[in-house]
């Protein structure tokens, strides 16, 4: 089989004949409430038109309005479905999430205001609905809001395998969805193709509803592995980004450690070693600088040296005052007059004494000792 992404992924020759096939002559009547009809397509997706009728109808009765179904647990609205129904769990929650979505938004259970938004207006709000899927939201559009659209859950692509009207193996129900929808051109194309596709599957279910059961495990089996793959992964790579953060967190101790160790080596060097001004005290100053004024030589050498003039204080403290002494000699002189007579009686002459220099002898008491 070829597998050339520029041709058709399906053959329009043998789907033109299943539609023939399964194309009832008056459509089926739908509700005219949104909120009944997205209800309703929740129970139609990946299941049979009776089973859906029938859990709508187990629904009514156990509740008064749908937003009683809106507050009830994902567990009640399961036992209101039936444990043999498929994806039971599943669709529970995706209703639920999406009743809620809208309540939120509305602040009640309605979807009158999207009838009067603008065409891409009300596809973003129903494909944004928390839980929605896009056989949901595509039937909605088509049946209730005016816009070609073919909705295409997984179930539909398995009945377009096995009667091996796809051209690829790896088509998913996007992208069936995707190619049926531009493959119509009016609104009623497209509601005639889904209620011949929605005909075909119900006649499936009612021929062999074993081999679409078994089709859908497989398929649940397949989406849990892909699930664990894809959780393992995340896991995987917040591994790999805890190690990275953590090698880099190191990284970043290490180099602020070596910068650290780097800055306090500069330092010391710097502390050990001199500046230019302590090792050269003669450097020239700069013009705008004041000239340093240099050691005087005669200053050191008068510094070193005792001054001449300094000892002459003392010498004249030392030395007795001339006018002072004069008196002292003058009272000598009665001792020289006095030792006159004792010359005569010795019979020698005798010279008066003389007042020995100040510089070498100590001045006279009146008593004439030393």
């Amino acid at each position: 089989m070829k597998t050339d992404s520029s041709q058709p992924i399906y053959s329009a020759t043998k789907v033109a004949a299943i539609l023939k096939r399964h194309t009832a002559a008056t459509p089926p009547a739908q509700s005219t409430d949104p909120i009944a009809a997205l209800i309703y397509a929740f129970l139609l997706w990946e299941a049979s038109t009776h089973q859906a009728t029938a859990a709508l109808e187990r629904i009514s009765k156990e509740c008064v309005d749908f937003n009683e179904f809106r507050v009830c647990l994902p567990e009640e609205i399961a036992g209101m479905l039936g444990p043999r129904y498929p994806y039971v769990e599943e669709r529970a929650t995706r209703v639920r999430r999406a009743l809620n979505d809208i309540y939120r938004r509305e602040h009640k259970v309605s979807l009158d205001h999207v009838a009067n938004a603008g065409k891409r207006e009300q596809r973003s709000y129903l494909e944004n609905l928390d839980g929605m899927v896009p056989f949901v939201a595509s039937r909605l559009l088509v049946l209730h809001f005016g816009q070609p659209a073919v909705p295409v859950d997984d179930q539909l692509v398995d009945l377009f395998r096995e009667a091996k009207l796809l051209s690829r193996d790896d088509v998913t129900a996007s992208d069936l969805g995707a190619a049926l929808s531009k493959s119509v051109t009016t609104l009623e194309e497209a509601t005639k193709m889904h209620h011949a596709f929605v005909a075909w599957a119900d006649s499936v279910w009612s021929e062999d509803p074993n081999s679409l059961m078994k089709a859908k495990k497989v398929r649940t089996l397949m989406h849990k592995a892909a699930e664990a793959r894809e959780a393992k992964a995340r896991d995987e790579a917040a591994r790999q980004e805890r190690v990275r953060a953590e090698v880099a967190r190191v990284e970043e101790e290490k180099a602020a450690a070596a910068a650290k160790k780097a800055a306090r080596a500069a330092a010391k060097s710097i502390e050990a070693k001199p500046t230019k001004a302590d090792a050269k005290p003669d450097a020239k100053p700069s013009k705008g600088d004041a000239k340093p004024a240099k050691p005087d030589a005669k200053a050191d050498a008068k510094a070193a040296k005792p001054d001449a003039k300094s000892p002459k204080p003392d010498a004249k403290a030392a030395k007795p005052d001339a006018k002072t002494a004069k008196p002292e000699a003058k009272g000598a002189k009665p001792d020289a007059k006095a030792a006159k007579p004792d010359a005569k009686a010795s019979g020698k002459s005798a010279k008066p004494a003389v007042v020995a220099k100040a510089s070498t002898e100590k001045p006279v008491d009146k008593k004439g000792k030393k």
